[in-house]
């Protein structure tokens, strides 16, 4: 640190002067580093308020289309639950266990396809990998053979 007291013209109020003015200057600097931190604050604040306020705008519409739905729904059901309309109503549901039961057998019967084409390919993966690795082994046989020999014969 360069001190001015070392000079001897300068006296003591020069050097508290000095020290004021750049006391000042630190605490300007402070004061508009705290403003500038507010102000960017304020923005992301302000960007995070309206990002929440357009979900929130989103689920509150969701949740009334849903209530709607809802009620269309139950006007559906309480009509179908007449008793010539309660038969016809049976079929259906009995219909719709059965496709539902037909599409669990066929996505089961699929994922066992996939399960045996994937055992297989690791299978041939496995004989690829276990000659790769004897043809390393015997590489590095060979390797060690030769560093052996040239440290003999030198």
């Amino acid at each position: 640190m360069y001190v001015l007291t070392s000079l001897p013209f300068f006296g003591y109020q020069n050097k508290h002067s000095q020290l004021a003015g750049a006391f000042d200057s630190f605490h300007d600097r402070v004061v508009e580093t705290k403003k500038k931190r507010e102000t960017c604050r304020g923005v992301v604040l302000r960007m995070q308020h309206l990002a929440l306020a357009g979900a929130f705008d989103m689920l509150s519409g969701r949740v009334e289309q849903l209530k709607g739905h809802r009620r269309m729904v139950q006007r559906a059901v309480s009509r179908w639950k007449k008793p010539s309309l309660q038969t016809g109503l049976d079929m259906w549901l009995e219909y719709m266990d059965i496709i539902k039961y037909e599409v669990l057998e066929e996505a089961k019967e699929q994922l066992s396809q996939q399960l045996e084409t994937v055992k297989s390919s690791m299978d041939e993966d496995k004989e690829s990998l276990g000659s790769a690795i004897q043809a390393e082994k015997e590489r590095r046989v060979d390797q060690a053979q030769r560093i052996v020999q040239r440290m003999l014969h030198r």
